[in-house]
């Protein structure tokens, strides 16, 4: 059976935070989720590799062999390769699991981990979604608890109406269910210019300096009024920390 690498796409989603029982580590039940084909990775350089149930793997026609040890995923092959090991994330939904890649790679695009970052941090900016951050450990054990399931009936609704639903079930039994809540804007409900502008200077205020992010702003709010984008291309492309 194939298994599809980060193929990762929801409309509008249920989310369920299970807090009990979801921070354990079972190394053989992670082991046999690796045994198969995986199209589309992620580990090397990409491309199909196949992990057997005897600890042998194939890639790109070489055998080597693999193995997990207290959530690192080990894999010996020959040169150029030799032996790397991976820090990694499975991916699931409602179907299964569309993992592994990279631990790293798996926050940064994750919504289990922006949803957890939010509840652990109570707000979701550039802080909570890179760097350090990405490695965050109660963020990460809490991703593993977040369970997103696709409602049908949101998702008709999609994308003429965004809606939403979060359900938090505590290892107590008590749910705690949001109800349908919708985004705040829409096609029919667009920000005012000083929402969309409020919004560009917070998600910018820890990356960028005010000069730059002021620079940034006007240049784009005036963009009908360049000859081409060619002048965006410097401001958008120099280290973010610069003046």
């Amino acid at each position: 059976m194939r298994k599809q690498m980060i193929i990762f796409g929801i409309s509008i989603i249920f989310i369920v935070l299970l807090f009990s029982g979801c921070f354990g580590n079972d190394s053989e039940k992670e082991f046999n989720k690796f045994i198969g084909t995986w199209k589309h990775g992620t580990l090397l350089e990409g491309g199909i590799i196949k992990f057997f149930s005897n600890g042998n793997l194939e890639y790109k026609q070489d055998i080597g062999e693999w193995k997990i040890k207290d959530g690192v995923l080990t894999i010996y092959l020959y040169k150029p390769y030799g032996t790397q090991s991976f820090d990694y994330r499975l991916m699931h939904d409602s179907h299964g699991v569309h993992g592994p890649i990279h631990k790293r790679m798996w926050a940064q695009y994750s919504l289990p981990f922006a949803v957890a970052a939010m509840v652990i941090s109570g707000r979701l900016g550039q802080k909570e979604l890179s760097n350090n951050a990405l490695q965050d450990s109660a963020a990460l054990r809490l991703s593993d608890c977040v369970e997103l399931i696709e409602d049908q009936h949101l998702s008709a609704r999609f994308p003429a109406k965004r809606f939403a639903r979060v359900a938090i079930e505590t290892n107590t039994g008590d749910i705690y269910d949001s109800g349908e809540v919708e985004a705040i804007w829409d096609a029919e409900t667009a920000p005012t210019d000083m929402e969309l502008r409020q919004k560009f200077r917070w998600l910018t205020q820890e990356i960028l300096t005010d000069k730059r992010a002021g620079e940034l702003e006007k240049t784009v709010w005036h963009c009908d009024e360049l000859p081409n984008a060619a002048s965006l291309l410097p401001m958008l492309t120099a280290p973010v920390h610069s003046v």
